[in-house]
């Protein structure tokens, strides 16, 4: 063979090589060694809901204390609802960890449970504001009322016209905690051009409602 056909083939081949699928990135990630031991399941119990306060913040500190290579296949599971966790637990667990977490559920977001997406983009979702609001505009309608304001928040943290729009559509809900929740986070991203439309949203609520809408468009006329 000669040198020229050599690298022809050697040129086509790589040309021909495909890059790894998130599937098989996601496979890749999650391989741990062998010996790895098994995480107590007393612990992980403990993680979602079953135990006191204090006896899941150890859990926590625990797992945490293990490493990111022992724990992160059950990191996934909780992620993708296959281990229960709750929310706040999960939080902490992805946030002592930032970098690989964010590595390992950018692979499988589309598969997390909506509660966890939400701690997801608000832990680790800085960078690209863009796409923070395209997924949170996507969560909102399968979110809880109790996980709205968190959502919220997290729109008020990157700002840009079709998320805050979307916050000043809350404004019409008829659960008055929804009201304010939307009007605070509006209030926290400086939108002052949605001032009109929280006073609005006042003049139809009862004297107590009414007052707090008027209180947070007093702040957001002195930022």
């Amino acid at each position: 063979m000669s040198i020229a056909s050599f690298f022809t083939k050697l040129f086509k081949k790589q040309k021909n090589t495909k890059s790894p699928s998130p599937k098989e990135l996601l496979w890749i990630e999650l391989q741990v060694p062998e010996d790895t031991p098994v995480l107590n399941k007393k612990l992980l119990s403990v993680l979602a809901g079953h135990g006191d306060p204090l006896s899941a913040e150890a859990a926590v500190a625990e797992l945490i204390g293990y490493g990111w290579e022992r724990i992160k296949n059950d990191v996934y599971e909780m992620a993708v609802g296959k281990k229960p966790c709750l929310p706040v637990y999960f939080e902490k667990l992805i946030r002592a960890y930032p970098e690989e977490a964010a590595k390992l559920l950018s692979l499988c977001f589309a598969e997390m449970t909506a509660n966890l997406r939400l701690v997801y983009l608000s832990a680790l979702g800085a960078g690209d504001g863009e796409k923070v609001n395209a997924e949170l505009i996507a969560l909102l309608p399968h979110l809880e009322k109790e996980s709205l304001g968190a959502a919220f928040a997290v729109l008020a943290a990157y700002p840009m016209d079709k998320g805050l729009a979307v916050l000043a559509s809350y404004l019409e809900a008829e659960d008055w905690k929804i009201k304010m929740k939307a009007a605070a986070a509006l209030s926290e991203a400086k939108a002052s051009q949605y001032i009109p439309a929280i006073l609005k949203a006042a003049a139809g609520c009862d004297d107590f409602v009414e007052r707090g809408l008027q209180e947070i468009v007093g702040r957001m006329g002195e930022k």
